[in-house]
């Protein structure tokens, strides 16, 4: 808004110098020899004693205060040397006749010059206010627009929240209350009650773990903590951490990091976050024997991260709110294998830094990888 305001400043200023150049052109030329009399005295305006009152004097004096004060020195000149003319004393301002059909075209003159100076000013206001109030309609419409994505987004999340935590709390309640309420003697039987009840309070737990970073990110007073870090080293230390979750869920984990030490300045504990979410979301949404890798690019000037995998490709209709909050797969909403916010925070912490996350399926022996870019 404030490059737009300033460009169609300057263009109105420039426009309005180059009107006013050729209306001074067009007045030297169509008016100088009228001028030129006045200032020489040559003019055929006849000054005999009688007729004019004050108030001509005071029209003569006020036109050549505006013309001065404009900057017209031509008109401001031969108005006094009209004035010099028709005015010998003071004493007879009140006995002054003139030619009125001179004084009369020299008035018309003078005033067309001056309206003809104004006019260039009042339309490059008009032009610009109108540029301006339209641009402003513009952004206002813009912000509404936004206002409502964003508050139909908020309410998206609510509900999403709510269907999420529903969920493992009617487990929880409905097997808790078996147990309490001796519905259930079975010891075995008590004890996989008692297990699920456990894990469906591990996975509000995550849930809620999660929810509250995302929240983080965007709160007030929330800033990264940058420091040089060898970002190869960094990459090499969370793959050996993931590495027991491959293992678990037989996986063939391929990582190609390069040796050379690369310094990124970075938030180490929100990039670590990051790739762990990646390597984690690959695990969980695909199946066993999934071949995942953690490939580094090094080019002039650029890092490419790539966190791949050969399962199914990502449908269409979800890659493009692949990395809004919530977002699943699965319509339903009933797979349990994620929230749909590790992505989601995984696309904010980069985009804090200043880089790129996005979606390639460009990768060879893969079908698709999410993809950092690092502009150096």
């Amino acid at each position: 808004m404030k490059k737009y305001i300033v460009k169609n400043f300057v263009i109105t200023v420039i426009c309005i110098g180059i009107a006013e150049y050729a209306i001074s052109l067009l007045q030297n030329y169509s008016f100088s020899i009228f001028y030129k009399e006045i200032l020489e005295g040559t003019s055929t305006i006849d000054w005999n004693v009688g007729g004019v009152q004050l108030t001509g004097f005071i029209i003569l004096m006020s036109l050549q205060m505006l013309a001065g004060a404009l900057g017209w020195s031509f008109i401001s000149d031969g108005v006094s040397k009209l004035m010099v003319h028709a005015v010998p004393s003071f004493r007879e301002l009140t006995q002054i006749a003139i030619n009125r059909e001179d004084m009369t075209l020299f008035l018309l003159l003078a005033i067309a010059s001056l309206v003809l100076y104004i006019v260039p000013y009042a339309v490059g206001i008009l032009f610009f206010a109108k540029r301006v109030s339209r641009k402003v309609a513009e952004v206002e419409a813009e912000h509404d627009k936004e206002r409502m994505e964003y508050d139909r987004g908020r309410n998206l999340l609510l509900s999403d929240i709510a269907h999420d935590l529903r969920t493992p709390i009617t487990t929880i309640s409905g097997y808790s209350r078996a147990i309490t309420d001796g519905m259930v003697t079975d010891e075995q039987k008590k004890k996989e009650y008692l297990l699920a009840i456990q894990k469906k309070s591990e996975r509000m737990e995550d849930l809620i773990k999660l929810l509250f970073e995302y929240v983080k990110l965007d709160s007030e007073g929330f800033g990264l903590e940058k420091e040089k870090v060898d970002i190869c080293e960094l990459l090499r230390e969370n793959a050996a951490l993931i590495y027991p979750d491959m293992e678990e869920n037989q996986m063939e984990f391929e990582v190609d990091i390069p040796d050379e030490k690369v310094e990124v300045e970075l938030d180490k504990l929100q990039i670590s976050r990051v790739i762990t979410n990646l390597l984690v979301n690959a695990i969980r949404h695909n199946k066993q024997g999934t071949r995942i890798g953690l490939l580094v690019k090094i080019r002039p000037g650029v890092i490419k991260i790539d966190v791949a995998d050969n399962g199914d490709s990502i449908p269409e209709e979800i890659k493009e709110k692949i990395f809004e909050p919530f977002s699943k797969a699965d319509k339903s909403r009933s797979n349990a294998a994620g929230s749909g916010l590790g992505l989601s925070i995984a696309k904010k912490v980069v985009d804090m830094h200043g880089w790129t996350l996005e979606i390639n399926e460009k990768i060879d022996a893969y079908t698709k990888a999410f993809e950092i870019i690092i502009s150096l």
